[in-house]
């Protein structure tokens, strides 16, 4: 018997075979569907209705806890992230969600998944320039404004991993039809509550908002057909932030800033940022309809 073949018996006997999807690594964008989706899943095995794509099935209210913690990075990890936050849900012993960030941005996410003595984990890669690769770089500095816009956005929909370590118990309310999910989650602990909604565990629309009256929107993003079409993202009073709009290919088509309260002008650009102009707020509002002419 060979001593690689004497390796694999000894694991197996002790529980720790590995099966990692190792070279084979995902792109991601956001994270929120990856986290949810277990939890989502457990609800789903839970059901005795069948689902059907017009007929909404409202699922009774599901409380789970949710641990965030750190955890200890191999040694090439520690040389290429900052940040390693674990997150797991009580219940749910056999999944759990390794964190990597760097200047506390998620670039990767491992989904550890343990089944029969055997483990498997499926990774997810974020790598910006190529989530943005369809936009010319010639302007460099459009190039660079909306990466600075895209990466705000997702690092405010990562706000599960910037929650504090211990635990949290969510409350989720769900609403489910065939390959879709819409729901809002409560957090213990955190003033905002999340909803969304999936299609077939790929975001469409994400919000946090705010618990108390007066409604407060603190951030929202719409994707569909493989970009984000718009999103805004504000600070705890809502006076100052952006909303954006962006073309097919990701680029910023139109952005509007509020700064102490005031509403700017909106910044509007042609595809690829080659030509750019400046609108007062309301004419760019009467321009898209928001508001009657």
């Amino acid at each position: 018997m060979n001593i690689q073949r004497m390796l694999i018996i000894v694991m197996l006997i002790f529980g720790v075979m590995s099966n990692v999807s190792g070279n084979d690594i995902k792109q991601m964008l956001f994270t929120s569907p990856i986290i949810y989706k277990p939890v989502i899943d457990l609800v789903l095995s839970k059901n005795t209705k069948p689902l059907n794509r017009r007929q909404p099935t409202e699922m009774p209210k599901f409380e789970i806890k949710m641990i965030i913690s750190n955890f200890f990075p191999k040694k090439e990890e520690k040389e290429k992230f900052d940040s390693f936050i674990q997150i797991s849900f009580k219940g749910i012993d056999d999944i759990k969600f390794l964190i990597f960030k760097k200047n506390n941005f998620v670039q990767q996410l491992h989904v550890v998944s343990k089944k029969n003595n055997s483990e498997t984990v499926v990774k997810y890669k974020r790598e910006i320039d190529s989530l943005l690769s369809k936009i010319s770089k010639e302007n460099k500095l459009y190039y660079k404004k909306t990466k600075e816009t895209f990466v705000s956005l997702l690092k405010q929909e990562d706000f599960l991993t910037d929650l504090p370590k211990g635990e949290h118990f969510l409350t989720f309310k769900l609403i489910l039809l065939t390959d879709v999910a819409i729901g809002d989650v409560y957090f213990s602990n955190f003033s905002w509550y999340h909803g969304f909604q999936y299609y077939k565990y790929c975001l469409r629309n994400s919000a946090l908002i705010a618990n108390k009256k007066p409604l407060r929107i603190k951030f929202s993003v719409t994707y569909f057909t493989n970009y984000i079409r718009l999103a805004n993202l504000f600070d705890e009073k809502q006076l100052n932030g952006f909303e954006a709009y962006f073309y097919p290919n990701q680029g910023l088509k139109w952005l509007t800033n509020l700064k102490n309260g005031k509403q700017e002008d909106v910044t509007i650009w042609s595809m690829n940022g080659k030509d750019k102009k400046k609108m007062s707020f309301n004419d760019w509002a009467k321009m898209i309809g928001a508001i009657k002419k």
